[in-house]
């Protein structure tokens, strides 16, 4: 276990289950991802520069790490090639946004509206008093690898405490309800990854007995740039059952890793039967 640069990190050869993620969905999905990366979404944006911020808590040094791009749109220089007055994303917005990327090549730059998202997101963790103590009192980015199944595997927990024998991941959510969150880990696969983790950790002889997720109300601005909802966070604690449960996908996943690998066959979905709902059919049609 090691605590390093991310991108010393992202050089290493192993697994990541981000990567095995999309094994999920096919091997050749795995395989395009593995060859050609995967481009961040906006959300996933404000995720790292939440986690990079976290890293560093008690200390405030968000206005250090992070250059604000200004609103280019809104500026009275931007105009169309006829001269009008624009609000849209121009030419002459985006030769200003490049000038900007360029004198602030060593920062993430944010939005002002994705900035303010952050900061909002901070101070709910500050004011949820369990949340503070884990972030303040862990270990926080801990790179490890590993072998899971017989393949080579890499990790980096958001935070973990040995001593307590606990790690967590910081996520974000538009729905903070232990239902509503709860489906989001469900649908994304928050819960498989926590347990490809757990199972890292078992590899070092470490067998977590308690896994929790920091879930922080990811709430979007109105177009005045004000909101209808508090900075709220949650912490949540993750059945160990919800983990056992994911661990024969993951023996089942590396298992046919080796073999795509061995083969340097990398199959899609495939053709068969589609699958259709039982909410979705009459009674008279269940099947089961």
């Amino acid at each position: 276990m090691e605590n390093i640069p991310f991108d010393d990190y992202v050089a290493w050869p192993e697994i990541n289950v981000s990567l095995l993620t999309h094994a999920r969905k096919s091997w050749k999905q795995f395989a395009y991802v593995k060859q050609h990366g995967y481009q961040p979404k906006t959300n996933t944006r404000v995720g790292t520069a939440l986690h990079s911020l976290v890293e560093c808590l008690p200390v405030d040094n968000f206005d250090a790490m992070f250059a604000i791009m200004p609103d280019f749109k809104s500026y009275q220089h931007n105009v169309t090639g006829k001269g009008e007055r624009s609000f849209a994303r121009t030419t002459w917005v985006e030769q200003r946004e490049a000038e900007f990327s360029s004198e602030h090549p060593d920062s993430e730059i944010l939005s002002v509206a994705q900035y303010d998202r952050c900061r909002r997101m901070v101070l709910a963790i500050q004011q949820n008093t369990e949340a503070y103590e884990m972030v303040t009192n862990s270990m926080r980015e801990l790179s490890l690898r590993g072998e899971i199944q017989g393949v080579q595997c890499k990790g980096r927990l958001d935070g973990s405490s040995i001593d307590a024998g606990c790690f967590w991941d910081l996520k974000t959510t538009r729905d903070i309800s232990a239902v509503g969150f709860g489906r989001t880990a469900a649908n994304l696969a928050y819960v498989f990854k926590m347990a490809f983790y757990w199972r890292l950790l078992a590899a070092h002889g470490m067998e977590a007995q308690s896994v929790k997720f920091i879930a922080v109300l990811d709430a979007v601005p109105l177009a005045d740039g004000s909101y209808n909802e508090a900075p709220d966070c949650a912490v949540y604690d993750i059945p160990m059952i919800a983990i056992e449960n994911q661990f024969p996908e993951i023996d089942r996943l590396l298992d046919e890793y080796r073999q795509c690998l061995e083969k340097d066959d990398w199959p899609g979905i495939g053709n068969g039967e589609l699958f259709i709902p039982n909410w979705a059919m009459n009674d008279a049609e269940l099947v089961g």
